[in-house]
């Protein structure tokens, strides 16, 4: 609700399945059901709202209900979210300070790529943020999780740490509350 008691409406919003808060619920996610434009497009259908403005900020594709939550680091700083073309590349955005506008249409400040599909991945909690990824097996290649630092240089060559497993298609990712250690 608004500081005056008014409930919040998203009165512009149509066929909402699914939301999702940022951790300092400044930004509010929407995904609707996946359409087409009158050319046979595919149109954006993940909206992005400041919650302190009830203004929208910015949009994205994701056709699927799987992996369409953006995932923000604990300081919302940045915001990752796989791209809408194919669950290879994660990419991540700079959030302005004033949770203003968020053109995630545009290039990113960087992506992480990976040969394979990426089946899932998690952001830690804390001050110093990682990303953890894990790529199921396929084609006799083994399954692995992999952890990348979240830094100023935003640079993902190399994981800081990595685990290979076989006979795995799926992976649950937990980060414990200070994001120093990971469950998979």
């Amino acid at each position: 609700s608004t500081s005056l008691g008014e409930p919040f409406k998203l009165s512009f919003v149509n066929d909402v399945l699914d939301v999702h808060i940022s951790p300092s619920s400044s930004i509010l996610a929407a995904w609707e059901k996946p359409g087409k434009d009158s050319e046979n497009n595919w149109v954006n259908n993940v909206s992005l709202y400041n919650l302190k403005t009830y203004t929208k900020i910015g949009d994205y594709l994701a056709t699927s209900q799987q992996n369409w939550k953006p995932q923000f680091t604990s300081d919302e700083k940045y915001l990752v979210n796989f791209t809408s073309k194919a669950q290879t590349q994660l990419n991540v955005y700079e959030v302005p300070s004033d949770f203003g506008d968020l053109n995630l249409n545009k290039k990113p400040c960087a992506s992480l790529v990976s040969p394979t599909t990426i089946s899932t991945y998690q952001i830690s909690p804390g001050q110093n943020p990682s990303i953890a990824i894990f790529i199921p097996e396929k084609n006799s290649k083994p399954a692995s999780v992999k952890i990348y630092q979240i830094n100023k240089n935003l640079n993902f060559n190399s994981p800081i740490s990595f685990k290979t497993f076989f006979k795995a298609e799926r992976c649950i990712l937990k980060w414990n509350i200070l994001g120093t250690a990971l469950l998979a």
